[in-house]
């Protein structure tokens, strides 16, 4: 295996820090991740490589860089296999933090909002991908990087991305992971349901319905299917969940609602249909109720002994990782990718400080992974 230059870990800590104090807040109509995107653009110039931007929805791109893709083209290696690494640009809301767009290094740690969901895992592999661009190995992989928008959102990147990338032997998306390789997480469901009423003074409550009153019943239907879906255990994933996180309702306390929302979190096991859930919520919903829905992404489950798959654990194995397969309950771009090939989850970091008032990632993590990813792209 070629050497790794010393110089690739100094890039990823630098470009942490680069992503990290650029504010990519998902928005939901707004283009919140062109100053990453952007950022990412350059840094990939400067190593001699070029970049696609690609239109996803609401603004939203992606950035796309395919070194291998000539270089196998031009030896006629058109049965490289095929692999794609994504990240993505956005982060959630900063929230409480303190000096959350500071990308501070301190005791081996970057600090900040997305250092380790997903600014830190992107920047490990981009700079990774373009010293590997570099080093003489091509041929050895048809690659594409991707940078993707809007995951934390609606995944409207990867779902663009999706109908674009064509079938591949291996996609890993970049998330915090502890450097551990996870090959199967739930899937999500998420809607709103809305009721109606008639506003009035609250000391007439006969004069007109009452929005929440009406959202009761429902309630109660909702909590019978969420001991439904939880019947079915798996043995890595545990069991279908129903949440009702959030209720909206009333305009002052003293006004009869003419209007109450429901938000519901529903997530799945893999082999549970997306929708087919729905088609039940509108079932319970009925006459009573209208339901938008919000979010719809299947879960993943790939073979850990598929052979692209297994070549990277060994990859994680031969740096003092951890290889033995995960499963986790949050979602993934995977989620809209998995039906194009075998998915995996893998990054530094740890899910444990995202989406926090106090984020960050340490740095021997960041270069474990570049250190990783070096080894299994030169096989």
């Amino acid at each position: 295996m070629q050497r790794m230059p010393e110089k690739l870990l100094d890039d990823a800590v630098a470009l942490t820090r680069r992503l990290v104090r650029l504010d990519s807040q998902n928005a939901a109509n707004q283009a919140c991740e062109d100053g990453v995107c952007e950022c990412l653009a350059r840094y990939f110039a400067e190593q001699g490589l070029a970049c696609v931007r690609q239109e996803a929805a609401g603004g939203r791109r992606n950035l796309l860089v395919s070194p291998e893709a000539a270089a196998c083209r031009s030896k006629g290696s058109a049965a490289a296999p095929r692999m794609l690494i994504i990240g993505h640009m956005d982060t959630v809301v900063v929230g409480a933090m303190k000096d959350p767009l500071g990308g501070q290094l301190r005791e081996g740690r970057i600090f900040g909002r997305g250092a380790c969901d997903d600014k830190g895992p992107l920047a490990a592999a981009a700079a990774t991908v373009a010293v590997f661009a570099r080093s003489g190995a091509a041929g050895a992989w048809n690659l594409t990087f991707a940078a993707t928008a809007d995951e934390e959102g609606g995944m409207r990147g990867a779902r663009a991305l999706a109908r674009t990338i064509g079938s591949f032997d291996l996609c890993i998306a970049l998330e915090p992971t502890r450097g551990r390789v996870v090959t199967a997480h739930k899937g999500v469901c998420r809607a709103v349901l809305v009721t109606r009423g008639r506003a009035g003074h609250s000391s007439q409550p006969d004069k007109g319905p009452n929005a929440i009153e009406a959202m009761l019943p429902l309630c109660t239907a909702l909590m019978e299917y969420s001991r439904e879906l939880s019947a079915v255990e798996d043995a890595r994933l545990g069991r279908s969940t129903l949440t009702m996180t959030q209720f909206h309702a009333g305009a002052a306390p003293n006004v009869i609602p003419d209007r109450c929302e429901l938000v519901v979190d529903i997530r799945l096991l893999p082999e549970c249909e997306p929708a087919e859930i729905e088609r039940r919520l509108r079932g319970i919903c009925g006459q009573s109720a209208q339901l938008h829905s919000l979010l719809s992404c299947r879960g993943i489950r790939s073979d850990p002994e598929g052979p692209v798959i297994r070549a990277f654990r060994q990859a994680v194995a031969d740096e003092g990782g951890d290889a033995t397969p995960m499963a986790v309950h949050y979602c993934t771009d995977c989620s809209q990718l998995a039906h194009l090939g075998p998915c995996a989850v893998w990054g530094p970091g740890d899910i444990a400080q995202a989406h926090g008032d106090e984020e960050f990632i340490e740095v021997a993590q960041i270069e474990s992974a570049c250190r990783t990813l070096w080894r299994f792209l030169h096989g």
